[in-house]
């Protein structure tokens, strides 16, 4: 009996104590996000004209669950360089994680624009599109993905349940065998 209570009360502790590290961890995740924030802030100051650090506070926005200013500054990024894909990328995750699909769409497909051969970007589309049941327009997405990186094996598993949903049950079991190979 007196094993057990004792037994009981360790493994009490040792629960106490793994709580209060994490705590104290998810505290100093916090305290580093937040320096983050300010050191990309102040780099902003300085060179405001820099996409990258635009870029690069959005994700630390994003991390720190500020998604109206990982907006803005994935739209300054945007803005900076017209030409390159992850800003308008993320700018569809941080709609997306808003619920706003119609913008993320927006974004995602601009992504694609940018970056036509992006094989990512187009997978991530097309998942969207499969959301709103948009199937036909997904579809040439995921196929586009495979145009652009043949071994994708996340392209190839979303196009074969897209044809699955279909009903061509043929060609996602193509698709699906195509992705574990």
């Amino acid at each position: 009996m007196k094993i057990r209570i004792a037994t009981g009360l360790i493994l009490s502790l040792a629960f106490s104590a793994g709580s209060i590290s994490a705590n104290a961890a998810n505290d100093q995740d916090k305290e580093d996000i937040q320096n983050t924030i300010i050191r990309y802030q102040a780099a902003i100051g300085v060179n405001p004209k820099n996409p990258d650090t635009h870029l690069k506070l959005g994700d630390t926005y994003m991390m720190s669950g500020n998604l109206e200013g990982a907006i803005k500054e994935y739209k300054s990024a945007m803005d900076l360089a017209p030409s390159d894909g992850q800003a308008p990328y993320n700018l569809g995750r941080a709609y997306m994680r808003q619920k706003n699909i119609d913008l993320a769409i927006a974004s995602l497909k601009e992504a694609c624009k940018r970056e036509p051969n992006n094989a990512d970007y187009h997978v991530r589309y097309g998942q969207i599109l499969c959301r709103k049941q948009k199937d036909e327009e997904a579809i040439a997405e995921f196929r586009q993905a495979i145009k652009s990186n043949a071994s994708s094996a996340i392209a190839h598993r979303e196009l074969g349940a897209a044809l699955g949903l279909k009903g061509d049950i043929q060609a996602q079991m193509l698709e699906e065998q195509k992705a574990i190979e």
